[in-house]
């Protein structure tokens, strides 16, 4: 039973099967749609259209984020706050992936110093 067990779980992680149903719960309980049927069925047939790429975070993901991190609604939050929130929202890889990229991108290019005493960015 142990290598049945052992071959199961390599099959899903082969065809990243828990990383799929993680990402479409996640997009149920975000839209909250009124047919879940269709709309897990929408979704399955964009990621087959559109590949990895449709793991990418959507706009009002991204707003609802920013609006929980910028309390004091000044229009920036930190790069800190801002990668811990888009990591605490990742569902899938490729969203974790483009978080890293993100971070890795304004490294290149330096964000405003939020603070020049201190090692944190602001990101707007």
């Amino acid at each position: 039973m142990g290598e049945e067990f052992q071959k199961a779980d390599e099959y899903l992680q082969k065809h990243r099967i828990l990383e799929l149903f993680s990402d479409l719960c996640a997009s149920v309980c975000f839209h909250k749609p009124g047919d879940v049927r269709g709309f897990l069925l929408q979704e399955l047939q964009l990621r087959e259209r559109e590949g990895a790429s449709a793991g990418n975070f959507e706009d009002a993901e991204i707003k609802a984020v920013f609006n929980l991190a910028d309390l004091m609604q000044m229009g920036v939050i930190s790069e800190v706050q801002a990668r811990k929130a888009l990591l605490s929202l990742a569902n899938s890889q490729k969203q974790k992936e483009d978080v890293e990229a993100v971070g890795q991108f304004h490294n290149k290019i330096g964000c405003m110093p939020s603070d020049p005493a201190s090692d944190s960015k602001m990101c707007t």
